[in-house]
């Protein structure tokens, strides 16, 4: 929560959550089990359990590829989960997997429009490596950016681009492991844009950046607003 983002990851293994049947916040999730906040461009190749009852075929049930259960009816935006894995709950098994499961706290099914699930060729495939990839592009940041926003998952100067001045050289790019799993170890493919207030240097320890006027000051400070 608290306009949290879990951004370029990759999950794998099998979950089971047995703490207890229909407790409200319990949810199990490949990537994220209960979300109050964004996730993006993430997947995850997981068999999910949950010891939570059923009325409508796991239709109602807090779990799912990406994120087992939300508090917002939405969480995830390009991302995806091997719809050939289990995903089961007390009694039965999830006739039809989703990548975001069931909100128990408002008793509604969360938002799956911007996900997919991927067979498990699909998973190991061309396509998985081609829809993470064009998620790193501008045009797929800004409509993510508007739709976490429109869901309040995001509110006043928090984005995407914000997330990623912070880390050392942008997200980084897809590439396949040994065994052909798809890993985020990738050269990076975006990198922040460093606010136009300097007088010179790059930013590390041998070469500072130089702030010497006053308008490269408040520029500055400015800058920092947005983080």
């Amino acid at each position: 929560s608290n306009q949290s983002a879990v951004v370029n990851c990759a999950a794998f293994g099998n979950i089971s959550d047995s703490c207890g049947i229909d407790d409200s916040f319990s949810a199990v999730g490949g990537v994220v089990g209960y979300s109050s906040g964004a996730v993006y461009a993430c997947y995850s190749d997981s068999d999910l359990h949950i010891d939570y009852s059923s009325y409508e075929d796991g239709a109602d049930v807090p779990i799912g590829g990406v994120v087992g259960g939300t508090s917002y009816m939405a969480a995830a935006y390009n991302c995806y989960f091997n719809s050939d894995a289990k995903q089961s709950y007390y009694g039965g098994e999830v006739s039809e997997p989703v990548a975001v499961g069931y909100d128990a706290i408002n008793y509604t099914p969360s938002d799956n429009e911007h996900c997919e699930g991927l067979s498990e060729s699909g998973i190991y495939g061309a396509a998985l490596l081609e829809k993470l990839s064009a998620a790193l592009e501008e045009d797929q940041l800004s409509a993510a950016q508007a739709w976490f926003t429109d869901q309040q998952l995001f509110s006043g100067d928090v984005t995407l681009d914000g997330y990623l001045f912070m880390t050392d050289a942008g997200w980084n790019s897809w590439e396949k492991d040994s065994s052909g799993r798809l890993l985020p170890t990738g050269p990076s493919s975006n990198f922040p844009e460093e606010p136009d207030c300097f007088d010179g240097g790059d930013g590390s320890k041998a070469d500072p950046y130089v702030i010497s006027t006053e308008e490269h000051l408040r520029a500055f400070a400015a800058a920092l607003d947005d983080y």
